[in-house]
This record gives structure tokens, C-alpha cells and sequence, in this order.
């Protein structure tokens, strides 16, 4: 994308990998998204950043919206693409027992598995044919990693736990905002980008047809485009 290329020669990208994730060394512990939050204000200030534009994407953006609400003085824009957080807690979640079995059986049957992964991540795409060849492979060398199975599920768990604090976060957010969602996302329903949108007093929504939970991959062109349009106005 040629906008895009004309804006990374004026901005400085950093791509972030969570603790547990991608690249990034497990903390061994269990993170709150608050606890994320203050990781990524860590990296802020070790690289000396006082203000900045945030993009998240799904529980990315449940970090940036916190961030945000944490510390507003830091966010110039802050761009949220399927943007998790407002789901109801399910019963496998809020019940320590049936949490205990089935994040076990996810760690040890699923997580393990290539091609039980290929499968989820499947539903992350409405056209299959536009995942990249090597992100089935590349998703479960990285869940293979120490720790990295646990940071999952960390990060899984989070995502039903916003509830109403979530809610109130969203309601402080003053920083200019633009949602980005694919209308065919069955991983976190279009709903939610409505009702974010409802939240932020001063956001922009919108949809991406012919497109599900993986915004940026899926199109990649529009994608950018909306960022860089986002960012100059």
C-alpha cells in the first residue's frame, strides 16, 4: 500500500509481542489485563515514547482500550480491530472446577495438537484460501515454546472477564477512536463493534465485508488504508 508506505517513513512502528507470545519469554505467572497494560507502558518508557498511536487487535485491543483508560495522557489515536472484552463469562470460566478441566484438556489435547490449531485458527478467516500457508505452523511452534500454552489460556480467560468494569473503561475514553471489524467475525461477534462504538462518545466504526476475525491478513490493503486515513485527518 503506497499510503502506508509514506506513512511508516514519518512514523516509528513497533510490533509488540505479549509476554508468552510470539517471541517474547513467558513470565510464568498469570497476567491481568491490567498487568498487561502496565507491560506495555513499560516498553513506552524504555523507549522513551510519551504519546502514541495504539493499534489492538482482539484481546490487543482489550489492552489498548484499558491503556487508554489508564492513561490518557499517553494516546494521541487508539484504533481497536475486533476488540474483545464485552462477552458474558461463560460457565467453563466462572466455575474453578469446570475452568481447571477444560483449560486442561485445551492445553494438553488441543494446543498440542497442529491440526486441531489449523482448525480453530480456520475460523478466524471467511476465505479460508487468504490465511497464509505458514500460520498454522508458525502459531504452533510458538504455543510450543515454555510457557507459551499458559499465556494462551491467561489471555483466553481474560477476555470474559471485563464485564462491566470494561464497560465503564470504555465509557472514559475521550482519545479519538476508530473500530475496525470484519462483519463475518464469528470469534467476536459484529455486536460488540456496535456497542463499543455506543460506548466511545468519540469513535468511528467500520466494517469490513466478506471478512472475519482476521482483519489484517484477510485485507491487508483496506486495512492499512483505514489507518493511514484514520491517522492524517
Amino acid at each position: 500500500n503506497p499510503r502506508w508506505n509514506r506513512a511508516q517513513q514519518t512514523l516509528r512502528v513497533l510490533v509488540l509481542d505479549l509476554t508468552g507470545f510470539g517471541d517474547s519469554e513467558s513470565a510464568g505467572k498469570f497476567y491481568s489485563t491490567n498487568d498487561h497494560v502496565e507491560f506495555v507502558a513499560q516498553v513506552l518508557r524504555h523507549f522513551s515514547i510519551d504519546k502514541s498511536y495504539i493499534v489492538g487487535i482482539s484481546y490487543g485491543g482489550q489492552i489498548a482500550a484499558t491503556f487508554t483508560s489508564n492513561h490518557p495522557e499517553r494516546l494521541e489515536r487508539l484504533m481497536l480491530v475486533c476488540c474483545t472484552g464485552l462477552a458474558k463469562t461463560p460457565f467453563i470460566i466462572s466455575n474453578k472446577i469446570a475452568w481447571k478441566i477444560f483449560s486442561f484438556l485445551v492445553k494438553h489435547f488441543v494446543l498440542t495438537n497442529q491440526t486441531l490449531l489449523c482448525k480453530m485458527v480456520s475460523r478466524s478467516f471467511y476465505d479460508v484460501a487468504s490465511r497464509p500457508k505458514d500460520l498454522c505452523r508458525k502459531f504452533f511452534e510458538q504455543l510450543s515454546k515454555p510457557g507459551h500454552r499458559d499465556a494462551w489460556l491467561n489471555c483466553f480467560c481474560n477476555v470474559f472477564t471485563g464485564g462491566e468494569e470494561f464497560k465503564q473503561r470504555l465509557k472514559e475514553i475521550q482519545t479519538p477512536t476508530l473500530i475496525l471489524w470484519g462483519e463475518n467475525d464469528v470469534t467476536v461477534l459484529p455486536k460488540y463493534g456496535r456497542e463499543i462504538q455506543q460506548f466511545i462518545p468519540n469513535s468511528t466504526l467500520h466494517f469490513f465485508s466478506e471478512c472475519a476475525h482476521s482483519v489484517p491478513l484477510e485485507k491487508p490493503r483496506e486495512f492499512s488504508s483505514a489507518i493511514v486515513s484514520f491517522l492524517e485527518n
